[in-house]
């Protein structure tokens, strides 16, 4: 395979959590908007309510000017409540990793692509979806183990690739 194939499922950035991500970095690179997955991301998989240093990482991010937004595959109901709670935008049933939800998301922000980072815990939904419109892309390790099973599959798979990914040497993984 070659290495414009395996660009589209590397994240710019790999971190093992949230609060791990420089503000230095995503001040250097413009980024104006924060597109954020939901489940695993910023709460364990099927929560509703977001850890207190989760709930903080965002307010600090609301406070340095970035604008964001949950993009997720997730009903409406459930991403609108976490969305109120959290006093930001979102966008439910993005069809992830189709461009309509990114697309949305930041049309809505009034922000070109590569103004925004997607931030997410699975390569083949929020990395692809957000290589492919151009944004900056940085991969989270999951909150949790617990997900659905077809989840767990493609995480055999993700964590292959992500092998394949270091070994090209395209894999920035930023350990504190």
């Amino acid at each position: 395979m070659t290495i414009l194939f395996y660009k589209l499922f590397c994240p710019d950035l790999y971190v093992k959590s949230l609060q791990e991500i420089p503000w230095a970095g995503i001040s250097q690179k413009n980024i104006k908007g924060l597109l954020f997955d939901l489940d695993n991301t910023l709460l364990p998989w099927g929560g509703c309510q977001i850890p207190g240093e989760i709930s903080n990482w965002l307010q600090c991010a609301k406070e340095k000017g970035l604008q964001l937004c949950l993009v997720s595959n997730s009903y409406e109901k459930r991403v609108a409540g976490i969305a109120r709670s959290l006093n930001i935008d979102y966008i439910s049933w993005a069809r992830k990793p189709a461009n309509y939800g990114f697309a949305k998301a930041i049309r809505n922000m009034g922000l070109v692509p590569q103004e925004v980072a997607v931030i997410g815990d699975q390569i083949f939904t929020d990395i692809y979806g957000g290589n492919r419109l151009g944004c900056y892309t940085i991969l989270v390790v999951p909150l949790s183990s617990h997900e659905l099973p077809i989840t767990k599959l493609v995480r055999m798979l993700e964590r292959r690739l992500l092998v394949k990914l270091e070994q090209r040497g395209l894999l920035i993984k930023l350990n504190k």
